[in-house]
């Protein structure tokens, strides 16, 4: 059987944002040059919108959040979405000084989406570190 070539990324993007800068600049050139399916997955340091975080401290940046926004389309990127727990990090505090955010996802480009049609992406729960893993299953 034949199967069509496509590219996974990892990525760990720093809590620096001058880091994350970099990062993304990376990220934008290998779209440019990409011409294959293309999946990224991993610890983006980064949510969408404030439904992607949950804090009794400071409200949500959404100058942060846009530009976050902004990077993903950028690259043209699909979020995958997920099912299991909504969020994937916690500060691991208790009570009005808890925080989780959404900041581990699965993206890909529309020809990796159009490849694997019936992928779905999967949030385990947290073990032993402040981050859920993410599986991808690229069928049923």
């Amino acid at each position: 059987m034949d199967y069509e070539e496509w590219v996974s990324n990892t990525v760990y993007a720093s809590p620096n944002p001058t880091a994350r800068d970099s990062l993304w600049k990376d990220l934008e050139d290998t779209e440019a040059s990409m011409n294959k399916a293309w999946l990224i997955v991993g610890d983006f340091n980064d949510y969408a919108n404030h439904s992607e975080r949950r804090s009794f401290s400071l409200s949500p940046n959404l100058t942060r959040t846009q530009r976050f926004t902004e990077r993903v389309n950028n690259c043209n990127l699909l979020d995958l979405g997920s099912v299991g727990p909504r969020f994937t990090w916690t500060n691991s505090r208790q009570g009005i000084a808890s925080t989780m955010e959404r900041l581990n996802r699965a993206m890909s480009n529309e020809q990796w989406r159009a490849l694997f049609l019936e992928s779905t992406v999967r949030t385990l729960p947290r073990t032993y570190s402040d981050h859920s893993s993410l599986v991808v299953y690229t069928q049923d």
